[in-house]
């Protein structure tokens, strides 16, 4: 550890894990297992029919409509219910304006704005709280 810096942890993505299916998808994994032999369930004992069955599902499931995954970066991450979209994305102009202003004069151009942004990201964040608990 080095003296004056502060050790940051990291800030983990999520990961999402989903299937998009569509109709055509359907359609096209109907049609595969409608051509599919089926006569070998007939013959097996039951548990293995089970996992026979089971595994030729799974491989047209897998086959016409394969998991995707999706990571979401930690700052994207609504983690509070009444924030939306919009103030998400305030909330990271408002930070890049806090970045710009930094370092530069309390009348500087910068400076100025990154307050007035600020003051108005705050009234809207607290306006849409207050209606989000209000009916709710």
């Amino acid at each position: 550890m080095l003296l004056g810096k502060p050790t940051q942890t990291k800030r983990i993505p999520k990961v999402i894990t989903y299937r998009p299916i569509d109709e055509t998808k359907i359609q096209n994994m109907a049609n595969y297992l409608d051509n599919h032999n089926w006569a070998s369930l007939d013959v097996e004992n039951v548990d293995d029919a089970n996992d026979s069955f089971t595994n030729t599902i799974i491989y047209a499931l897998d086959w016409f409509a394969p998991n995707k995954t999706l990571r979401i970066p930690y700052r994207n991450i609504i983690r509070k219910h009444w924030m939306i979209l919009a103030l998400l994305k305030s909330s990271m102009t408002r930070e890049k304006m806090l970045r710009k202003s930094l370092g530069k004069p309390k009348n500087s151009k910068a400076y100025i704005n990154f307050i007035k942004y600020g003051n108005l990201y705050n009234k809207l964040k607290k306006l849409h709280k207050q209606n989000y608990y209000a009916l709710n």
